[in-house]
């Protein structure tokens, strides 16, 4: 997306958005120069994020620690190794699933068994 389409959406002036996305550009990275330059899925999403902030009144300097915080190197490589956590995950919920039904197997065969020796229940009386 370009920057006149992203002011478009948030409905602000595009000299606006040109302004704080140049205070802020250490933490929106873009592919192209001049009026050729786009920003990825991330970049427009916290173009979005910037917007809402300052609408709200937000601090320059609170902005910044927030975007500094978002994108410190911890950040950058919890977001990166989320998906591959989540398939560790998977892997092992995969494997008590199986577990669970070689259990529920046995558990049935034991009832089975002891079913055939079971003896009739006395009663007292």
């Amino acid at each position: 997306m370009t920057m006149r389409e992203i002011a478009r959406e948030c409905d602000i002036p595009e000299s606006t958005l040109r302004v704080w996305r140049d205070e802020f550009e250490a933490f929106l990275p873009a592919v192209g120069e001049g009026k050729r330059r786009r920003y990825s899925e991330a970049s427009q999403e916290l173009l979005r994020q910037l917007v809402a902030w300052k609408k709200v009144g937000m601090p320059a300097e609170q902005i910044r620690g927030e975007l500094a915080r978002r994108n410190t190197p911890q950040a950058r490589v919890r977001r990166r190794t989320g998906e591959s956590q989540l398939d560790e995950v998977l892997a092992l919920l995969r494997a008590q699933a199986s577990e669970l039904a070689a259990l529920r197997a046995e558990v049935g065969e034991l009832r089975r068994v002891l079913g055939q020796h079971a003896k009739p229940p006395r009663f007292m009386g």
